[in-house]
């Protein structure tokens, strides 16, 4: 998982950084390349900001799973030491009069 982390983050920082760095670069150093370039540099930004977004939504919905599946086992876990601590408490109870007779 680390990673795909690890991908997206260096795609999402070279996206960004080529978009910045064309934005601001570019309009000194080449005024008419600047104009063709901006509608690039925008599209690069946009794709990096909706990559980065979707990453966030998945990693959300992929916490938000394992949440679940933890808290299920918890209560799987508390469920099965109740019932041990039960049958525990029930073999060491001592006999009742009713079962002498």
């Amino acid at each position: 998982m680390a990673g795909v982390r690890e991908s997206i983050v260096i795609g999402l920082a070279v996206g960004v950084g080529i978009g910045v760095g064309l934005a601001v670069l570019a309009p000194s150093v080449f005024p008419h390349a600047a104009r063709a370039a901006r509608p690039m540099a925008k599209r690069a930004a946009k794709s990096a900001m909706r990559a980065y977004m979707r990453t966030r939504e998945g990693l959300a919905e992929f916490g938000e799973y394992a949440e679940d599946v933890m808290a299920e086992a918890q209560s799987e876990v508390v469920q099965e030491r109740q019932a041990a601590a039960a049958a525990g408490f029930a073999a060491e109870a001592p006999p009742s009069d009713e079962a002498k007779a």
